[in-house]
């Protein structure tokens, strides 16, 4: 009877310290992920490379961008960060540095990259050694209609050429409205645009922006021309080079939209 019970108690025991340290165990870890997570929400968001906005401010074309696109979007709640170029979109953990600075391994050619915000909470930068540069990033608003996008670059891009109320006037006459997520309104032979911002589609013409317009059935190409206060679309000819690369110049004018208000 002795013996039994010196072998209830000691059980007992032992089941009472592993309880113990699993639940320090336990408590450790949620105190570190609170810690890690505790991010400032003015890291939150999305951010376009300083240049690339700069450059379509001024020059509302595609053409008129010098510098090639670069997006993240942070979510300080997954400790996430997302980046794209306009045609590749990959993700990253971040570890927190301090209330100011995050670190992201593997972000390009560097090993550790550190993405430091401003005091004012509007400037995002990263020195990327490789490189020799730092790259500097301007928060971009979510404002009505795009925030459904998981990068903003589009409808921003979009926002600042084509978007708006316009009147077709050749070959016929329409009400046609293009929305900043890319969406046509009013017009029968198109339902959707897509600027071309990245990519071989832009090396292959010569200052000239690429808009492609489609509908469920259909896809066409043209070149999308602004003149004073309307919009030219000219059909794209295919130009045979010696190098036989893909080279395409402005054929015949299809369609004309005059800007309204």
């Amino acid at each position: 009877m002795r013996s039994f019970s010196f072998y209830f108690l000691t059980v007992l025991s032992i089941i009472f310290y592993l309880s113990s340290c699993k639940q320090s165990v336990s408590d450790q870890t949620t105190s570190l992920g609170d810690s890690t997570n505790h991010v400032s929400e003015l890291f939150s968001g999305h951010w376009i490379i300083k240049d690339y906005m700069d450059q379509l401010l001024q020059s509302h074309s595609i053409s008129g961008i010098q510098e090639g696109l670069e997006e993240i979007y942070i979510k300080p709640e997954t400790d996430s960060i997302y980046f794209t170029n306009g045609f590749e979109e990959v993700g990253f953990g971040f570890k927190k540095l301090n209330d100011t600075t995050l670190q992201v391994e593997k972000f390009n050619q560097d090993s550790l990259t550190n993405f430091v915000l401003s005091t004012q909470g509007h400037v995002l930068s990263y020195n990327d050694i490789s490189a020799q540069k730092t790259v500097v990033f301007s928060k971009i608003d979510a404002s009505k209609g795009m925030s459904e996008s998981v990068f903003l670059y589009q409808p921003i891009t979009n926002q600042h050429i084509v978007a708006g109320n316009y009147t077709l006037t050749e070959p016929e006459e329409a009400t046609v409205v293009f929305e900043k997520d890319g969406k046509i309104i009013g017009w029968k032979d198109y339902q959707h645009y897509e600027l071309c911002i990245a990519g071989d589609c832009r090396n292959f013409f010569d200052k000239q922006d690429l808009i492609t317009l489609s509908t469920s059935e259909k896809t066409e190409d043209f070149l999308l021309v602004q003149e004073k206060d309307s919009y030219a679309l000219y059909q794209v000819v295919n130009v045979n080079r010696p190098d036989e690369m893909p080279f395409y110049e402005k054929g015949k004018r299809v369609y004309l939209f005059q800007k309204k208000g």
